[in-house]
């Protein structure tokens, strides 16, 4: 019982002893833990408080700072339209070397123009090529192209390049597809890509048809291999067969019937209403042959 008495009693004098040790407190030596105290609670005011006076000092006391607020700008501070593209043909005259024009002839395996020639090459005579005779000379053969802009006419240079034309007189360039279209490239660099019709000839003496028979087809006719040339506005395989009936009993016999026939052109199945163009090889045969 006694000593459990004195045990609290030895703890406060511990306690004193240790407290007493506080009395070199660099902030209030003379308080000891009483200056401890005031320096960490603000009993006595704040003597932490930064002796500098700045915004972030302010800020950090909470009285305050006034900022200016954000505002718009006056007027439109946008940027204008975007220029418009350029182009080769600007690049080009930029460097003080325009593009040829499109029907201009160029070299094979080169992409620029020859040079100049020579004075002494100028002065020289030119021979001149023989030229045929008009009753003999073909004209390059051409097409209607139909565009947003209208129906474009092209035209097959010769230096090998189709060029087109629309009803504006804006002329381009005509390049083919692998898969059967074209491409129109302007001047301008713009593209549209159109289905490709069939190229209309213009030769004086269209080329004639090699027709193909098969079977009874063959033996009712009388030949298995002739060729012709239908009479203009014969483009399709029905307006061909339409004609070869009216050519005589034979043909009557053989394309009159109600017996089925089958079309080949250039080797390939067609349909009744498949084009057909000078020069193809149109093949008639019975759904089987036999010879």
């Amino acid at each position: 019982m006694r000593r459990t008495a004195l045990r609290p009693a030895a703890y406060a004098f511990a306690a004193t002893l240790l407290l007493s040790g506080c009395a070199s407190y660099v902030g209030n030596p003379t308080d000891g833990m009483g200056g401890f105290l005031g320096d960490v609670f603000s009993w006595r005011g704040a003597p932490n408080r930064p002796a500098i006076d700045s915004a972030n000092a302010r800020r950090v006391t909470g009285t305050g700072e006034e900022v200016e607020p954000l505002q718009t700008e006056p007027g439109n501070v946008w940027p204008g339209p975007l220029p418009p593209p350029r182009t080769m043909s600007d690049m080009q005259r930029e460097m003080g070397n325009p593009l040829p024009p499109i029907d201009a002839p160029m070299p094979r395996g080169s992409g620029f123009p020859p040079p100049p020639a020579s004075p002494a090459a100028l002065s020289a005579p030119r021979a001149t090529a023989p030229t045929l005779p008009p009753a003999a000379q073909p004209s390059p053969a051409s097409r209607v192209l139909q565009t947003p802009q209208g129906p474009a006419t092209t035209i097959m240079g010769g230096n090998g390049v189709e060029t087109f034309t629309l009803p504006g007189g804006r002329t381009g360039i005509v390049m083919p597809n692998a898969n059967g279209t074209l491409t129109l490239i302007g001047p301008d660099g713009t593209t549209q890509t159109l289905p490709a019709p069939r190229r209309k000839s213009t030769m004086a003496e269209p080329r004639p048809l090699r027709l193909l028979y098969f079977a009874w087809l063959r033996e009712r006719i009388g030949t298995g291999e002739e060729e012709l040339t239908p009479p203009p506005g014969t483009e399709t395989v029905a307006a061909l067969v339409a004609w070869l009936r009216t050519r005589g009993p034979g043909y009557e016999a053989a394309f009159g019937t109600t017996a089925p026939v089958r079309c080949a052109v250039n080797q390939d199945f067609a349909q009744p209403e498949a084009t057909i163009a000078p020069g193809d090889e149109v093949a008639f045969f019975p759904p089987v042959t036999g010879g």
